[in-house]
């Protein structure tokens, strides 16, 4: 078993993460974070305590249901109350000369002081509990305190049983500070009562606080009222207070009773501070200060003590969230950010089930023949309107064979780059159509088509086109498919192979009766009478229309009026057109159509449904793009030390920046798979935006503010974006092959590389005799034993293998004449610049020179 981190530990033991950490630090261990492992021993000694501390407290907890006194206050022993400094009120003036206790005073009937009983009598009393908390009764004359004497082990017991009656009594409603005195106005009347105010009015005012100077207790007395308090202008000395009942009476307990109101208990406050977040899979540091009523900076500061380097714009996981909401007090709630459910239907039923057209698409090698093949099918030219003869779109197209059977045809391309095109082909389709050129036989595109049928579980039918050149070889495709698990009908195997020509139109009909078996032997069949399910094939932005999508239905019935969502867009359906450009007004499954009314572009393969009404289709849009968000967030925000080692480097290493605009959208998101396939140890390909529609000024101020170039991919700009980008000197490039797309970039990167400088030796010498000249130093005379020297070259001058300088000649002589070169078989004078030790004879000198060579990407 693993060890437990701190904040699991707190959980089991229900206390927060802080507390814990606490805790450990207390019985000596450092724990500094919540996600910190915990030593066995550490949670051995940690669980122990809180089950001591569990077991102590039910002692109390027992003693407390039994007694009629507040639970929560303990009973202090009597050498922690002797040790325990007492608040006293402020002290008397007692007499010095006596020992005596203060004198305490009762009222009579009729006013007069009375002598307080003697000390058994006052035993009796505390025998009684009549002595607690009750208020001292003051004398109408000055009494005079004198000094108490000493405490008797019975007094001093008869304080303690009072202080413990006072400190367990529970707080109760606040009386009178004269109940005797209110008492007998009641009694005497209102005349009585009268008499005696004015009767104190016209005496002295003393410094002893008179009983009618209290007021009377009123009749109702709310709890939630505070308790009264005397007037100070009334108290005029506290001399004739007694001492004991200072300290222990009245004033004590309304101090008591404030600090429990003021202090509540411990659960109740934290469950008024508890906050209940939901968290949709990610939450920003502000978002999350601002639910848990943090500041920023608080949550900044736990996470880096969590290890996290964030600031308040970074976005932090669920899991994050939720170590974070228990050091804070809050509960997380983690949910999923989708309305997906609001896509769910019921089930079909079997009765509602109707037979429905195959959806076939047509895969292969560039140039197999797969458009031609379709053109012999539709007898149209196709092949005709695509650029460089090979195809760059996904086609969708309706075949009527007659007596009411149609099949959908799907055109996917060829090439390399396309091969998510591919992909997204063979998994919304029924049946794959391999087509495999019979001179060229299998291919890394064949292949690459063969896997994705599989990975689909869609059934093969392989054509083997071109079977009406010289060099065609049927045989040989048969014996390549089969070691790929496609094993002819006529060898044994599953599948069905039919040789034909798309050129000439042979073996077409034999083709479409195949496909037409395979179908009816898949048995397909949708439901009409429900919403439209459908995948999105193709999408574009046309100048006229708008947003163009094109469908293919697989389900359910698509009428104008519809609301459509297609991935992070929606809108209602303004208009239906066919493969031929026939409008609609609603349309079944296995049927590909253009729909307009769609408020963007939406990606290739995103699932096509019709909802309720817009407020769904918002609500959907909305979830989705912020999920997108928060996982592209959440994405960047991650930085491990190779991220910051390559940052390091990023100096070093050039960047092209690049805006590919296509007509369809799929066609962009080809070019751009493609153009990052490149290297980039030397040069970073940055894709900084894509998308389908012409250039427009918008994308050269882009292209302008970030350096890029555009590419065009069958567009055109306008004519104010062209005029814009030759102002501002921006590379705007028009293509419409995607060949040649591949092939420029590649020439712009590396055309940014720097060039790089090679050395190569181009001849060698020995010095047989060495010459000192006035004013020039040492010139040694060689004599070129292989190819040359020149003079604008460099030399190196090497003794016994090791190299003793390097650099250029300072000048090269034949005889007493300057030249430019010496070739082998002569000698010549040759001067070293910037070199002034001596040169010895049997010195070898070697010339050689620096050419500049362009990089490459792959060298």
């Amino acid at each position: 078993m693993g060890k437990l981190r701190v904040h699991e530990l707190a959980k089991k033991l229900g206390i927060s993460s802080k507390e814990a950490m606490a805790e450990l630090e207390h019985i000596g261990y450092t724990a500094t974070s919540p996600l910190q492992s915990v030593e066995p021993e550490a949670e051995t000694k940690l669980r122990s305590r809180y089950d001591g501390q569990a077991g102590s407290a039910e002692a109390p907890r027992k003693a407390a249901s039994s007694a009629p006194r507040s639970p929560s206050v303990e009973k202090i022993p009597d050498e922690q109350q002797a040790a325990k400094p007492k608040p006293r009120a402020p002290q008397p003036a007692y007499s010095k000369n006596t020992g005596e206790k203060p004198r305490q005073f009762n009222f009579s009937r009729d006013g007069q002081p009375r002598r307080q009983a003697s000390d058994s009598s006052t035993e009796q009393r505390s025998a009684r509990g009549s002595g607690a908390g009750r208020r001292p009764m003051y004398a109408k004359g000055t009494v005079t305190p004198v000094t108490p004497p000493s405490r008797s082990r019975e007094d001093e017991g008869f304080a303690k049983d009072r202080d413990d009656r006072s400190a367990s009594r529970p707080p109760r409603r606040p009386i009178d500070t004269a109940p005797a005195a209110a008492m007998m106005d009641e009694i005497d009347g209102k005349e009585s009562r009268k008499k005696d105010k004015a009767k104190e009015k016209e005496k002295d005012k003393s410094k002893v606080l008179q009983k009618d100077d209290i007021p009377a207790p009123k009749k109702a007395i709310k709890k939630s009222d505070a308790p009264p308090e005397l007037d100070p202008n009334k108290i005029r000395n506290i001399d004739s207070w007694d001492a004991d009942e200072i300290a222990l009476g009245r004033k004590r307990g309304k101090k008591r009773r404030r600090k429990e109101k003021r202090t509540p208990n411990v659960s109740t406050i934290e469950s008024k501070k508890q906050v209940k977040i939901v968290v949709h899979e990610a939450i920003s540091v502000a978002d999350f200060a601002k639910a848990v009523s943090k500041k920023a900076t608080d949550i900044v500061a736990s996470l880096i003590k969590l290890g996290v380097m964030a600031n308040i714009n970074q976005v932090i996981d669920a899991e994050t969230a939720e170590i974070l909401a228990e050091e804070h007090g809050a509960i997380v709630e983690v949910r999923k950010l989708d309305h997906e459910h609001l896509l769910t239907v019921d089930d079909d039923n079997p009765a509602d089930m109707v037979p429905r057209s195959p959806i076939v698409t047509i895969m292969g090698h560039v140039d197999h023949g797969k458009t031609s093949l379709l053109d012999s099918v539709r007898s149209s030219a196709v092949v005709t309107g695509e650029a460089g003869g090979i195809t760059q779109h996904i086609g969708a197209y309706n075949v009527d064979m007659g007596k009411g059977k149609k099949i959908a045809f799907l055109d996917t391309p060829g090439h390399e780059a396309f091969t998510q095109m591919r992909a997204r082909g063979a998994k919304v389709t029924d049946i794959v159509i391999l087509v495999v050129a019979a001179d060229d036989g299998v291919m890394p595109q064949t292949t690459e088509a063969v896997n994705h049928a599989k990975a689909a579980g869609v059934p093969i039918i392989v054509a083997v086109n071109k079977i009406d050149k010289p060099d065609a070889n049927p045989q040989r495709v048969m014996q390549e498919l089969s070691e790929m698990e496609l094993l002819p009908e006529e060898w044994g195997g599953t599948t069905i192979f039919c040789n034909i020509s798309a050129k000439e139109g042979t073996g077409i009909e034999t083709l479409m009766e195949m496909i037409t078996l395979q179908a009816e032997m898949l048995e397909l069949k949708a439901n009409p009478n429900r919403e439209a399910r459908g995948t999105v094939v193709e999408a574009r932005l046309d100048k006229q229309r708008g947003a163009v999508s094109t469908i293919l239905i697989q389900s359910g019935t698509l009428r104008k009026g519809d609301i459509v969502l297609a991935g992070t867009h929606y809108g209602r359906v303004r208009a239906i057109f066919d493969d031929r450009g026939k409008p609609l007004n609603e349309v079944g499954p296995s049927t590909p159509v253009e729909v307009l009314g769609i408020n963007g572009v939406p990606d290739a393969g995103d699932l096509a449904a019709v909802v309720a009404d817009e407020k769904t289709a918002r609500q959907i849009c909305a979830s989705r793009e912020e999920k997108l968000k928060n996982v592209e967030i959440a994405s960047k925000g991650k930085m491990t030390l190779d991220d910051l080692f390559s940052h390091m480097q990023s100096g070093t290493v050039k960047e092209l920046g690049i805006i590919i605009k296509a007509d369809v959208h799929g066609s962009a998101e080809a070019i751009a798979t493609s153009l990052e396939k490149f290297p980039s140890d030397k040069v970073k390909l940055r894709i900084i935006h894509k998308g389908a529609g012409g250039i427009t000024e918008t994308d050269v101020n882009l292209a302008s503010a970030s350096n890029a170039i555009i590419i065009g991919f069958n567009v055109r700009p306008e004519p104010k974006a062209t005029e814009l980008a030759s102002r501002e000197g921006v590379d705007l490039r028009i293509y419409d092959v995607i060949y040649d797309v591949v092939e420029d970039v590649r020439k712009a990167m590396e055309g940014l590389l720097d060039k790089q400088q090679e050395e190569k030796v181009i001849g060698e010498a020995e010095i047989r005799q060495v010459f000192r000249v006035p004013k020039l130093g040492e010139v040694a005379g060689c004599m070129m034993l292989d190819g040359k020297a020149i003079r604008n070259g460099y030399v190196r001058l090497l003794r016994n293998g090791d190299k003793l300088f390097q650099g250029k000649l300072s000048s090269l002589k034949r005889f007493k004449d300057d030249v430019k070169e010496v070739v082998k078989g002569y000698e010549c004078g040759v001067g070293l610049e910037g070199y002034n030790d001596p040169i010895q004879e049997g010195d070898k000198l070697e010339f050689f020179v620096y050419e500049e060579k362009t990089q490459t990407l792959d060298s």
